[in-house]
């Protein structure tokens, strides 16, 4: 159940990225090439993108109906983490997928005035557009916790510079957002992983 759970909380998080993704690449005309081009195209490009965004949206809110007609295994614990799946109803789903939702727009808003608190005032929905393209990059992308870092500051640099001609304070804002959102919490997650096994 743990491990369903689980997946159906980093599936729900995968699929906002990749809907605000899609309709950062289908609508930012003002992006670096060649995703400028490709929202340029827009009658193809337009249909492509909202039927991946609705196919995505279909394809998660009936995995649970979908995995019922997976046949048993002889493994008995893949057997039952689809059984703990198909638990999962659609008002379950929703509510997920509403958090996960929230949770974005939480992080996306918080980049947005990052930037603001670096001295550079950027235009909301371009900024907001780029943002949604460096989150789609960083989850497609393969990483580890040594370069991280690195690749999303990249990121942030390709896609915020031609909404932001300011390089130094895009890095400036991902480092500071990258401390506060993933390297904190992990220090306190492991500090108190570690003080949980030394009292057992």
């Amino acid at each position: 159940k743990g491990v369903s759970a689980a997946l159906v909380n980093s599936g729900s998080t995968i699929v906002v990225i990749f809907i605000f993704g899609v309709w950062a690449l289908v609508t930012g005309q003002n992006l670096p090439e060649p995703f400028g081009s490709m929202a340029k195209s827009s009658n193809i490009i337009n249909t492509i993108g909202f039927i991946a965004i609705f196919s995505t949206v279909t394809l998660f809110f009936t995995l649970p109906s979908l995995v019922k007609f997976v046949p048993k295994t002889k493994w008995p614990r893949f057997n039952q983490f689809i059984e703990a799946f198909q638990h999962y109803t659609f008002s379950h789903l929703l509510l997920v997928f509403i958090l996960a939702l929230f949770r974005y727009l939480v992080f996306s808003v918080q980049f947005f005035l990052m930037l603001r608190f670096t001295g550079v005032s950027p235009d909301f929905i371009l900024s907001f557009k780029a943002i949604c393209l460096v989150y789609l990059f960083i989850t497609i992308i393969p990483s580890f916790a040594m370069v991280e870092l690195g690749i999303r500051s990249s990121l942030a640099v390709l896609f915020l510079t031609p909404v932001i001609n300011h390089p130094v304070e895009i890095i400036e804002a991902t480092i500071v957002l990258w401390i506060l959102n993933i390297a904190i919490p992990a220090l306190v997650g492991s500090f108190t992983l570690y003080k949980t096994k030394v009292e057992l």
